[in-house]
């Protein structure tokens, strides 16, 4: 069969829930819950492990339509990400784009090379960059619809947006959330800048992507947060903790865990940083967002290019 056969497919060694607990076995360890899943809950699976949520958001209601007419995206096909692609799955050594060390890492660990070679870990996380401020022409492009999928109607999806600057009000509400929990979310919701706490005006330079149409450049969001009432568990309390009082607690929680692991900083790791970067326009206005073609991923590898760090000065 090794006469007939071009190339057979093996697998490798390890997977991609082996390649988290590279990074942290508390990732996939039973019984450990994430920040998120303490907050908002969890369902319960045949094993148990379901969670009571403390937070949740009310339906989000918009205004009238005053800045035009619903926003249509024509005929798409959204297609998941492929791990297989390790170039950009598996953290690979370099961080401008370029491999080093003259080996990709793979799912399989290897003896000789770099650390990322033996002890291989994901890329990270899935990122939407704020890219209404994009300057070149193919700042944000979609993958043309596969001509054998051009009359398939049941892989098709069609969006429809609401038009530009249209305005939603919600509420959030929570019960018995510690003060840095609450931090966390304000973090979250205000991207990143204190003065979301401070001020009852969105900030429409520092925003979120939210919904099912970001690959195509949809679900750019600005939040800002009207007013809040804070009731204190104990009535003895007479002043209730204020919402600059909840985003310090959660910076200083997160600062005090890294520096536990022997991280020098919180605020400048590659995660924060990528986040601040996400969600500022200005930051984004020289990158090129496309999708990849056959061509490019075939062409990548061959000049041993990789997916650049998103977030860091080398990177943009």
């Amino acid at each position: 069969s090794f006469g007939l056969a071009m190339m057979f497919k093996l697998a490798h060694k390890s997977t991609t829930h082996q390649l988290l607990e590279n990074s942290c076995r508390k990732h996939t360890a039973e019984g450990t819950k994430d920040l998120a899943t303490l907050i908002f809950g969890a369902v319960a699976d045949e094993r148990g492990g379901g969670l009571k949520r403390r937070a949740s958001f009310d339906l989000a209601r918009a205004g009238w339509l005053e800045h035009g007419e619903l926003v249509t995206s024509g005929e798409q096909v959204f297609v998941g990400p492929k791990p297989s692609y390790f170039p950009m799955y598996v953290r690979q050594p370099g961080t401008v784009g370029q491999l080093q060390g003259g080996v990709y890492a793979t799912y399989t660990p290897l003896l000789d090379g770099r650390e990322e070679v033996r002890k291989p870990q994901l890329a990270g996380r899935k990122i939407w960059p704020d890219t209404r401020k994009a300057q070149t022409k193919q700042a944000f492009s979609t993958a043309n619809v596969p001509q054998a999928a051009a009359g398939n109607l049941a892989v098709q999806s069609h969006l429809s947006a609401l038009p530009e600057k249209t305005k939603f009000n919600t509420t959030l509400r929570f019960h018995n959330l510690k003060l840095c929990e609450l931090g966390a979310l304000l973090f979250v919701l205000g991207c990143g800048d204190k003065a979301s706490v401070q001020s009852d005006k969105p900030n429409p330079d520092r925003t979120l992507r939210l919904g099912a149409g970001k690959p195509i450049g949809f679900g750019h969001v600005a939040i800002s947060i009207g007013k809040a009432s804070i009731i204190p568990n104990n009535p003895q309390q007479e002043d209730p903790p204020t919402l600059v009082n909840a985003w310090d607690a959660f910076i200083q929680m997160m600062e005090g865990a890294e520096k536990t692991a022997g991280v020098t900083s919180w605020k400048g790791s590659d995660q924060v940083q990528a986040f601040h970067a996400a969600a500022d326009p200005k930051r984004n206005k020289e990158l090129i967002f496309r999708y990849m073609s056959l061509d490019d991923y075939q062409n990548a590898k061959k000049q041993s290019e990789i997916l650049a760090t998103y977030g860091l000065k080398q990177a943009d």
